[in-house]
Formats: C-alpha cells, sequence, structure tokens
C-alpha cells in the first residue's frame, strides 16, 4: 500500500459510511511515503468527530503515527470518547494510546486507532 490508496480508503469509507451525514477535510498533506489527514465529521446520530492521523507508509503497510480523534455530541460540549496517543499517560500499559471515555479525567487503555478504525467502531455501535 502507498499513501494515497490509504487516504483514498479513508475518503471511500468516509463518504459511504451510513453513520457519516457529511465531512470537511480541514487539511490533507501527503508525500510519497506518509500523509496527515484532519476532517470535521457530522455524524447521523446528531453527534461529531473532530480527527487527525499521521501515518506513514513502512514496508507496504500503514502505521499511525500520531492520532488524535474526538467524539463529541452535536452541541461540541460533552465529550463521548476521544482515542489519541498524547505521550501524558504513562502509568497506563498501553501508553502511549489511550482513551478519555466520557470525560477528560476517565482515562483507560487504548489502542492504535486510525480513521477508519474510529468510523468502523462507531458503525459497530449500530
Amino acid at each position: 500500500m502507498d499513501a494515497h490508496t490509504h487516504l483514498a480508503e479513508t475518503y471511500a469509507l468516509l463518504t459511504t459510511s451510513p453513520v457519516v451525514l457529511r465531512y470537511d477535510v480541514v487539511e490533507e498533506r501527503l508525500g510519497p511515503d506518509f500523509g496527515y489527514l484532519r476532517v470535521r465529521v457530522d455524524l447521523g446520530d446528531d453527534g461529531f468527530l473532530e480527527m487527525a492521523e499521521y501515518f506513514v507508509i513502512e514496508a507496504s503497510s500503514v502505521t499511525v503515527k500520531r492520532y488524535r480523534h474526538h467524539w463529541m455530541d452535536s452541541s461540541q460540549t460533552v465529550l463521548k470518547k476521544r482515542w489519541d496517543n498524547a505521550r501524558h499517560h504513562p502509568e497506563l500499559p498501553t501508553f502511549p494510546h489511550h482513551i478519555h471515555d466520557g470525560s477528560e479525567s476517565n482515562v483507560v487503555s487504548g489502542t492504535a486507532m486510525a480513521i477508519v478504525d474510529v468510523i468502523v467502531f462507531l458503525e459497530e455501535q449500530g
């Protein structure tokens, strides 16, 4: 896989997912072996996502190096979840991957999450 293909697959899911009403690209950067995408997504349940990922292509595979996916209610004031890998919870066994679940102070272990992983998660929540 190359960076262009990864972005194309991400856009395809954003376009076809039943949970996505619309999305806006805030920023996109693309190189031969890396990329950055930041999008804002309106969800069908009146929720909102602010999502960003920086990825690299290593041995023909996508590796998400930095990410922050912020899921809120439609007023954009109530946090539902935020997946990120900011390096501020070294006490967690999955450091730096973690989830703010329902509030900033409720932090639990997580795994690396690409934009497509979050969309699939929301589809599965149905």
